[in-house]
Order: C-alpha cells, then sequence, then structure tokens
C-alpha cells in the first residue's frame, strides 16, 4: 500500500523484449575470457561498520518479533520519516508565521495568544515534537548509512548534504526556542553572549548592542532578523535534501501512507494530551529561573553557561568535522566500477531502469548494429552495488577487471571440489549479499558446513540483485541439489532496490525471469535481517507479512514453491509497529521536559555596561577625532571600578594613550552580588587615587535574582581631584 503503488516498468519505451533481450548473433562478437574469481565485487567495510551493525541487529532482534512483519520496522523508515517530519515542521511553522509578532514583548504575548487557543496550541506542540523527531530520525538514517557502508564513493555527496542537514537542523531548533522570548530564550541570550565573551573580542560590545536595542525600541528588528534566520535555515535545509537524493533513481522521498498516516496522527495526538505550555516571560532585571530543557537541541546550554562554554562547541564542530571526513576516513582502494561491452550490449534497457544510482544511462548506437540503444556507464557514480549484472541476459556488464562469466565459473568450480570432496553428501549452493556475510553467514564462508543433511556453499556478493536468475539454474545444471538466495528484509538492503528486484526475478514479476522450465526446481529464498542467516538455512520457506510489490507473486504454480511467499498485514503487525513508532515518539516528547535550574543558589548580578568611554573624558570633532581628553595627563592606567558600599569589587584598566587616539573598549560585565541594600559606584580613578570621575552612583535594595544594570548616568557625572 505506498503511496504510488503504480508498477516500476521493466524497459523504456522503443524497446522489443523479445528482441532486444536477446544475445548477439553468434559471430557478432567474441567471448571474454574470465580472468579468475570475483572476491574484489565484494564491498569493503570497516571492523567499526560491521561492530557496529552486529550491535544494531542484536538491537532490533526484539522489534522483528513483536511486529512479525519485516518490511514494518520503523527503522527501515529513518529516511522517508524525516523528510514527512520536516513537512509537518514546515506546514505547522507556516501556519504559526501568521500569528506571530515581532519584538521581545510582543514575540512573547503572540504565543501567549497562541497558546491559549486550542487551535494555536496544538499547532504549536505538534511543531515543537515533529522537530525534536526529525532530529533523532536523521541520526538515525545516519547511523544506519554508516554501517551498512553507505558514505563512501560517489555516496559522498548524499552522506555530506545529510551531515549538513542534520547540523543545520539543530541550528533551527535552537532558533526556534529562542523566538518564543521566555527564560529559555534569555538562557540561550545568555549563552551565547558568554560565548563571545569568553572567545571573542566582541562579545562586550554584542552586550552594549543588545541594550541599546532595547533602549531605542528597536527590538522588533532583532526578532525579525531571528525569524529571518530560522526561516532561511528551512530554505537551506531542503536545498541540502535536494543534494542528498540528487544522484539517486528513483528517490523515495515519503513513506507508506499508512506510515505518512499514523505519524501524523501521533503527532497530533501528543499535541493534544502534552501541550507545549509556557515559561514566564524574558525579564532582563532577573536571572532566568527553572526552565524545560530540550536535549535534543539545548543539550549544549548548561555547559554554555559555565566558565568554559567553549568546549561543548568545540565537540560539536568536530563530531561534525569527522562527519563530512568519513567518505575518505579511512583511506580505502576504492571498488571496481561498472564496465560496459558495447559489443555484447543489445540496448535493452534494463540495467539502466534497476541502477539505483543513474550510474547508466541508454544512448543511440551509432555503430550499425540492428539494436536502437547502447548502455553507456559513468564510473563516477557508480557504487559498485552490482545490480545491472543481474539484470544483464547477454552478459555485457561486469565489474572492474572480471566478467561477468566469472561468477558462474567460480560457483561451478567450487562446486565440483565440494561434490569431489564430499561425494555421498549433497551439495546446497546458497546465494547472499556482504552484509549477511559478514554477519551470520560469516561462519560458513570457509567452512562449508552440514544443514539439513546437506553440505552448504555460500557465495557471497556484493547484493542479491546482483544475481541473475540464470545464475541459480545454472547452479543447479552444475550439479546442486538445492540453490537458495538468502537477502535482507524488504525496505532494508544496503543498495536500496537489490531485494527487490531479486524476489521479482526469481517469482517472474519482473525482468529478466526465472525460466519457466525451473518453476519445480529446489529453488529457496529467505528475506531477514543478517544475523538470522544460520535459521534461514533449516527452516522452511513460510509466508510473512509484506507489502506491494513483495505481495504481488503469482500463484504457487507460476513460481518455485519454495520461495518466500509474503501475503498483506494484518492490523495486529500495524498496531504493534504503530505501537512502538508512538512509544519512541513519547520518550522523545517527554525527553523535552527535563527540567533544569541553571542558578540553584539565585545570586544577583550587577551587570556593568558601557558602549564607549570616550563620550565621557573626551572632546570629539564631528568626525569622532578626539580634541581633547578630559582625564589628567599621566601614563599610568587608569582603573576603571565598580565599588559596592565602597569597596571596589570589579576593575578594568584604561590606557590614557588609548583615549587619546580615540580608543576605548566597550564595557560589559556581570558582578556577583549579595542580597540586600547596597551603593553602587561606576568610577574612573587615576591609580594613585588623587582624580575620580564618577559615572554612575545608584542605591539599590537588591533581591536574590535580581539584575542591577550599572551604566553611565549623566545625573550623577562627576568629576574631582582629591
Amino acid at each position: 500500500m505506498a503511496i504510488f503503488s503504480r508498477k516500476p516498468p521493466e524497459v523504456l519505451p522503443g524497446v522489443d523484449p523479445e528482441q532486444d533481450c536477446l544475445p548477439q548473433p553468434s559471430g557478432a562478437s567474441a567471448p571474454l575470457t574470465p580472468a579468475g574469481g570475483v572476491d574484489d565485487w565484494l564491498p569493503r567495510r570497516t571492523r567499526l561498520e560491521r561492530a557496529l551493525e552486529r550491535a544494531a541487529l542484536a538491537l532490533e532482534a526484539p522489534l522483528h518479533r513483536w511486529i512479525a512483519a519485516p518490511h514494518l520496522n520503523p527503522l527501515y523508515y529513518s529516511g522517508t520519516l524525516s523528510v514527512l517530519l520536516l513537512g509537518l515542521v514546515a506546514a505547522t511553522g507556516a501556519y504559526l508565521f501568521f500569528f506571530y509578532g515581532y519584538g521581545f514583548e510582543e514575540s512573547y504575548r503572540s504565543v501567549a495568544v497562541m497558546e491559549a487557543f486550542f487551535t494555536g496550541s496544538t499547532v504549536r506542540a505538534v511543531h515543537r515534537y515533529a522537530s525534536g523527531a526529525l532530529l533523532v530520525t536523521s541520526l538515525i538514517h545516519a547511523f544506519r548509512l554508516y554501517f551498512q557502508g553507505r558514505s563512501r564513493g560517489p555516496r559522498w555527496l548524499a552522506w555530506v548534504s545529510g551531515v549538513g542537514m542534520t547540523v543545520l537542523i539543530l541550528f533551527a531548533g535552537i532558533t526556534g526556542y529562542w523566538m518564543v522570548m521566555d527564560q529559555r530564550a534569555q538562557l540561550i541570550t545568555d549563552a551565547v553572549l558568554n560565548l563571545l565573551l569568553n572567545y571573542t573580542a566582541w562579545g562586550e560590545a554584542a552586550g552594549n548592542w543588545l541594550i541599546d536595542i532595547q533602549q531605542q525600541g528597536l527590538d522588533w528588528l532583532v526578532m525579525g532578523a531571528l525569524f529571518v534566520v530560522h526561516f532561511a535555515l528551512f530554505l537551506v535545509i531542503a536545498g541540502f535534501l535536494w543534494l542528498h537524493v540528487l544522484r539517486l533513481n528513483r528517490p523515495k522521498l515519503l513513506p507508506a501512507i499508512y506510515w505518512l498516516i499514523a505519524t501524523t496522527a501521533l503527532m497530533i495526538v501528543a499535541g493534544l494530551t502534552m501541550p507545549v505550555g509556557m515559561l514566564p516571560p524574558l525579564d532582563w532585571g532577573r536571572v532566568p529561573g527553572p526552565v524545560n530543557l530540550d536535549p535534543l537541541y539545548l543539550f549544549w546550554l548548561p555547559p554554555g553557561l559555565g566558565p568554559q562554554p567553549g568546549w561543548v562547541w568545540a565537540v560539536v564542530l568536530a563530531a561534525a568535522a569527522v562527519g563530512v571526513a568519513i567518505p575518505w576516513l579511512p583511506a580505502r582502494r576504492p571498488p571496481p566500477r561498472i564496465v560496459v561491452s558495447a559489443e555484447r550490449c543489445t540496448g535493452c534497457t534494463k540495467c539502466a531502469l534497476d541502477c539505483p544510482y543513474k550510474a547508466i544511462q541508454m544512448a543511440p548506437r551509432t555503430d550499425g548494429r540492428r539494436h536502437k540503444y547502447v548502455a553507456v556507464a559513468d564510473q563516477n557514480l557508480c557504487v559498485s552495488c552490482g545490480l545491472c549484472l543481474g539484470s544483464c541476459d547477454v552478459l555485457a556488464l561486469s565489474l572492474g577487471s572480471q566478467p561477468p562469466e566469472a561468477l558462474q565459473q567460480s560457483v561451478a568450480r567450487r562446486l565440483a571440489q565440494a561434490r569431489a570432496a564430499y561425494p555421498d553428501q549433497p551439495v546446497k549452493v546458497v546465494f547472499t549479499c556482504e552484509r549477511h556475510a559478514a554477519q551470520g553467514a560469516r561462519t560458513y564462508l570457509n567452512d562449508e558446513r552440514v544443514v539439513a543433511g546437506r553440505r552448504v556453499m555460500v557465495v557471497p556478493l556484493p547484493c542479491v540483485g546482483a544475481l541473475h536468475p540464470n545464475v541459480v539454474t545454472g547452479a543447479l545444471d552444475a550439479g546442486a541439489a538445492e540453490a537458495q538466495v538468502v537477502g535482507c528484509p524488504p525496505e532494508d538492503c544496503a543498495q536500496r532496490e537489490g531485494n527487490t528486484w531479486a524476489h521479482g526475478r526469481l517469482t517472474r514479476q519482473r525482468l529478466p525471469r526465472l525460466k519457466r522450465a525451473y518453476l519445480d526446481a529446489p529453488i529457496s529464498s529467505a528475506w531477514v535481517p543478517p544475523q538470522a542467516f544460520a535459521p534461514a538455512l533449516s527452516a522452511p520457506a513460510r509466508p510473512a507479512a509484506g507489502d506491494a510489490p513483495w505481495t504481488d507473486a503469482p500463484a504457487a504454480e507460476l513460481k518455485p514453491r519454495g520461495l518466500t511467499g509474503f501475503v498483506p498485514v494484518g492490523w495486529r503487525h500495524y498496531l504493534a509497529a504503530f505501537g512502538l513508532l508512538g512509544v519512541v515518539l513519547g520518550a522523545q516528547v517527554l525527553a523535552t521536559r527535563l527540567p533544569l535550574q541553571p542558578f540553584p543558589k539565585a545570586e544577583p548580578v550587577a551587570q556593568v555596561a558601557m558602549d564607549d568611554l570616550l563620550d565621557r573624558v573626551a572632546v570629539q570633532d564631528q568626525d569622532g577625532q578626539v580634541l581633547r581628553v578630559l582625564t589628567p595627563a599621566t601614563d599610568d592606567p587608569l582603573r576603571l571600578t565598580l565599588d559596592v558600599d565602597g569597596v571596589a569589587v570589579w576593575e578594568r584598566s584604561v590606557r590614557p594613550c588609548d583615549l587619546a587616539i580615540g580608543k576605548a573598549d566597550p564595557v560589559y560585565a556581570d558582578v556577583p552580588l549579595t542580597a540586600g541594600p547596597h551603593r553602587l559606584q561606576l568610577r574612573l580613578t587615576t591609580s594613585d587615587g588623587r582624580w575620580t570621575l564618577v559615572l554612575s552612583d545608584l542605591i539599590a535594595d537588591v533581591a536574590p535574582g535580581d539584575i542591577v544594570r550599572v551604566m553611565p548616568d549623566d545625573s550623577v557625572y562627576t568629576g574631582k581631584m582629591q
């Protein structure tokens, strides 16, 4: 029940399957000479990738038993679910945009008004929860692609764009929290200023700029700019998504309709039952109190408020840099790419249609042969999956220097050796993919074990989609007692469509079809996770719950009876899968409500801010040139101090020579206070204390959590010599 259920074409228009799928007449081309085995065809994954896959498969095993329908594992749809969630975020964000106001107070007020109405509250909650789920599914998708080895070679563009999307989603979520202008947004502002103050030369200027914006009533410009950034991030994410699927043939952007309905419904239910609510508004005069922390988007906030906020962002940037470099780390010899024999090619177009990565295109023939097209390979796009090999009837395609005959000859040679070594035991040939060979089938590769009275000979391939039906029947003709194909479950092929094409060919749904003469032959199949290889060898094929095109197989009399049959899923399977998805999404929703008390002691703070000291101590012309400095002539540094009850608790040195040339750095600092009444004076003095300029003098009864802003005040602007 996919969204687009139309069966994909088997050949391009203008091709005659009866004529163009036949080999060239004898003598038209010389046969290629096999050069050896096909071990070089297999992908070379790292130990880490295989270990991570082994761990992931162990975690997924209970899910398979619970759902009992392989194609309903939600982890297989992490990529398409991410696109769906991105669409939900965009749709709900567009609704919220029409009611959003601009300004520190106005932004909070507009969000509070939305939260007060049923529709606005629900849409806002769906927007929040879909954003969190989007980041989760994106990370799961990246993890699965990594351990499947789908980041190297021509797939680097999809991988790097995916890493870029994930980073941009993170920053889009941060700006989304910022736009509410509540106490959580105040913490984000404080953390950003803390980062700038600790690691840049313009942190204090940024703090003063923020104060000026408030005083001049231009905060609506800041919030408007923040919205523009938030929206621009979404547009860039959409652009990266286009790059992500640019090299894919038949990209799957959305999941099946039941996943679309279930995911949207679960998001709406979460929005109805768990509204986001409102935190207290931003208050520049108070230290923010307890807030709810979203660990997905705001994990950096607690360390970002500390004395060394840079380390958490250094870790994030390092992780992003390593993620971008993964396609080239460690350096490995690339696998062999596709090679086309133009002399053998009959232009049937099956290879171009079956290729998942646009690595083969059909071009008009110009050599005078009777066929209309010839296949042209682009090795820069080939990922060495081998799916085109399984589609070619005329052996016109090969990977690297090994011609396709090498596979059949390798199978025949190994089969002859096994029969000679064990003449009394029938041999079962099992074709499987690299993922199974690296996991459950690993112990069978070099040790031909006996299972159910038959000696098992495993033939690993880049993907079972690289297996032409004639190779299977050729093994039977060479003396095998049975042939079996063991591949990955539906929707979990590392080469995207290899298992689908292999199943379609064996069940005679897709060209090239298994020959009718072998309908009663001992041919079986199993589509199981890589760790379930051993049980698949001994257990007879049982019907499995599936979806189109897996359920479109013809009646038993039209295909080998040993092939796994797929029947439509029932409500039991849907409820199990959707229940699991609901648990995962519910856990993500609850995680956004983690309590955070950023300042447990709620100590009051004196906020010292001054954008330009020159305005207080120098006479300037219209062009800003210093004409005369009002400070005493001295070579010793001046002291800018904050005195609390007559005691200097904070100090900054100011060089008179800098003032003389018109240089005065802005000042922005937070100074801890104690609760109670205090007299706060901001003073500029000489080092000997004989000259003092009082810039600010105020008396405040400071309560716990108060922020007292200390700035130059013209009403108390006095200078004196002592």
